[in-house]
């Protein structure tokens, strides 16, 4: 009991380095989607054909594969496209839509299962679950297809380009401003430090 939870969970975690190393590299984050998703596909398509238990353990662990290249990769992107007043209310959304999804898929799977006859159809309502969430995302995979954003690189570079805070300039532009506007300070951090002085002249004493 429980194997079949897990089984899911193991195909998410082996799974979730190997997209987020992916994500890292010039591939476009919505073609790595589109990959894992198509995965998650199969999966809800043998999951809903599963002749045997092992069938449908499979099927579990290639839903893990699927959830993990999704579950990595649209955080960043959402970082990268939200207006930054409004990052956190869509990334709030997003994790949001997943206790939510769990939620319902309880409800539902448990209506299809208890409503639908399964000597009218041919086969037990828990397969129509898997069937109908299958159906339901072939879209998503399409569109991944035409979408070809690239998260953005972070740099320690890009870090120093930025204006300091306040201002319109750089760290090093606002020093050279402090400089030339206050030559006093220049002139202090010029000169030598006090122990530095007061060893020179020992030195000229002794001379």
């Amino acid at each position: 009991q429980g194997v079949l939870a897990g089984a899911f969970m193991g195909g998410y975690c082996v799974f979730s380095p190997i997209f987020a190393y992916l994500a890292s590299t010039d591939i476009s984050p919505f073609s790595i989607v589109g990959t894992g998703l198509s995965v998650w596909l199969v999966a809800a398509m043998l999951g809903s054909m599963a002749p045997h238990y092992n069938g449908l353990l499979l099927a579990r662990v290639l839903s893990g594969v699927g959830e993990a290249s999704f579950q990595c990769i649209a955080p960043c992107f959402l970082d990268d496209v939200a207006p930054p007043a409004q990052k956190g209310r869509w990334l709030s959304a997003f994790f949001c839509c997943i206790p939510i999804g769990t939620a319902l898929g309880y409800a539902v799977g448990g209506f299809l299962c208890a409503d639908l006859d399964a000597d009218r159809l041919g086969f037990a309502g828990w397969r129509a679950a898997f069937f109908l969430e299958a159906v339901a995302m072939a879209p998503v995979v399409l569109l991944c297809g035409f979408v070809t954003n690239r998260l953005k690189k972070h740099t320690g570079a890009e870090e120093e380009e930025k204006p300091a805070i306040g201002g319109g300039t750089t760290r090093e532009e606002a020093s050279a401003e402090d400089s030339t506007s206050n030559p006093e300070s220049a002139a202090d951090e010029a000169s030598p430090p006090a122990w530095a002085r007061r060893g020179a002249g020992r030195e000229a004493e002794g001379t």
